[in-house]
């Protein structure tokens, strides 16, 4: 046997059988291009998706985060000096003070000043003990807070801020 010549050792059932096997490949081979450009399609459209959500979701903390700073902006621009004044028995009546001694702001530094002015203020208001601190303003200070003393007449209050912005 010699080398097979196509066009002319085949009979026409042989050329017909190949012919219907090239189109049933070519069938084939269209319908995996199909499923794998749709395949591609999903895998474009998930990835797209995604990156709208984490967008959306990027923008939802964004917005969040500018809604909190505009209030924190807000509220501390709101912030006004409140001048401590004591006008019941928390605080410390000039009647009290009076008679002491003591010299103020300094009285607020010293515990043998603070003990005086507790004991004063507990037999002025008729209580059954002594109170101390006599504003918790102080305890401000002891986590950076920068206060004013005051005098006899107000008492420590806030005098500058630790924050004056949001930022």
């Amino acid at each position: 046997m010699g080398e097979l010549n196509l066009f002319t050792d085949l009979n026409d059932a042989a050329i017909a059988r190949f012919v219907k096997e090239v189109d049933a490949l070519a069938q084939i081979r269209e319908q995996y291009r199909e499923e794998f450009e749709s395949n591609v399609a999903s895998v474009r459209n998930l990835a797209s998706n995604a990156k709208n959500q984490c967008n959306t979701e990027k923008n939802r903390r964004e917005r969040f985060v500018r809604n909190v700073v505009n209030d924190l902006q807000r509220i501390m621009s709101e912030i006004k000096d409140f001048n401590c004044t004591y006008d019941n028995s928390a605080g410390i009546h000039e009647e009290v003070t009076a008679g002491l001694g003591l010299v103020f702001p300094d009285a607020y530094l010293h515990a043998e000043s603070m003990a005086v002015l507790a004991l004063a203020l507990k037999r002025h208001d008729g209580a059954a003990f002594c109170e101390l601190p006599f504003c918790h303003t102080v305890e401000a200070e002891a986590m950076g807070g920068v206060i004013n003393y005051g005098n006899e007449k107000a008492g420590p209050r806030a005098k500058e801020y630790i924050c004056s912005s949001a930022e």
